[in-house]
C-alpha cells in the first residue's frame, strides 16, 4: 500500500504543482486568479475521470462525491485548501486535496463503494493571500460567512473580490444554501514545514523556508 501511495504522490503531485508553479520559486495561486482557476477545473477533470461526482458550490469549493451504499445521507468530508500564498510549498493546501483523493480513490478500488458517502473537498480559499479576509472556503461551507464583510474589499491591485468571484463564473454574493450535514469531523492534511519536508526528501519541497501574504488593502 504504501509503494502504491509513494508512486500515486510521485505520478500526480508535479502535475498539481505545474499549475500556478512561480518562476522565482515555489507556487503561487491566489483566490481567483486564472491560476486557481485552472487549478479547480483540471483537478475536477481528474476526480470526474476516477469516478467521483464533482461539483462547484458558489464561492468555488470543489467536491468530489462518492455515494454511500447504506447510509448516503451521512457524509465523511476530507481534504484541504487549493489556494497559496506567493512563493507558497507546493504540499501546503494543495496536498491534503490531492491525499484525500488518492486515498478515496484506493478504497473505492480495493472495497468498492463505501456504506456511508465520502467527499473530497478542494476548498477555494484559506490563506487569506490576496484579500484581507480568510477562510473564505470554509466559513461558506458551513453558513459562516458574511458576504457584506467582503462585498467592497480589493487586492493589492484594487481588483474587487465580488467582481474577480463574477469573472469566474460564480455567482455574488453567494447563495446561503447550507450543505448537507457533515456526519465525521472534516479530515485536514496539510503540510506546510517547507524546511522538515527539505530535511527529510527534497524531492517533495519547493518552498522558501518562510513565506507570507502579499500586501492587501
Amino acid at each position: 500500500m504504501i509503494k502504491h501511495f509513494r508512486h500515486a504522490i510521485e505520478e500526480t503531485l508535479p502535475w498539481l504543482s505545474s499549475i500556478g508553479a512561480d518562476p522565482t520559486g515555489g507556487m503561487t495561486r491566489l483566490l481567483y486568479s486564472p491560476e486557481w482557476l485552472e487549478t479547480q477545473q483540471q483537478f475536477k477533470k481528474r476526480m470526474a475521470e476516477s469516478g467521483l461526482e464533482t461539483r462547484f458550490d458558489d464561492v468555488g469549493n470543489l467536491y468530489g462525491r462518492l455515494c454511500g451504499t447504506q447510509f448516503p445521507e451521512q457524509v465523511i468530508l476530507s481534504g484541504s485548501h487549493i489556494d497559496t500564498v506567493v512563493n507558497g510549498g507546493n504540499l501546503d493546501g494543495q496536498f491534503g486535496a490531492l491525499a484525500a483523493w488518492l486515498a478515496l480513490d484506493w478504497l473505492k478500488a480495493t472495497y468498492g463503494a463505501p456504506l456511508r458517502t465520502v467527499e473530497v473537498v478542494s476548498m477555494a480559499e484559506e490563506e487569506g493571500s490576496r484579500f484581507p479576509y480568510v477562510f473564505w472556503g470554509s466559513k461558506n461551507i458551513f453558513g459562516l460567512a458574511n458576504p457584506e464583510e467582503v462585498r467592497h474589499i480589493q487586492d493589492a491591485k484594487a481588483q474587487a473580490l465580488s467582481t474577480l468571484c463574477r469573472r469566474a463564473d460564480l455567482p455574488f454574493p453567494p447563495r446561503r444554501s447550507l450543505r448537507e450535514p457533515i456526519s465525521a469531523p472534516l479530515l485536514n492534511c496539510i503540510l506546510s514545514k517547507a524546511a522538515f519536508w527539505r530535511a527529510t526528501d527534497s524531492r517533495l519541497a519547493s518552498s522558501t523556508p518562510s513565506s507570507g501574504n502579499v500586501a492587501t488593502r
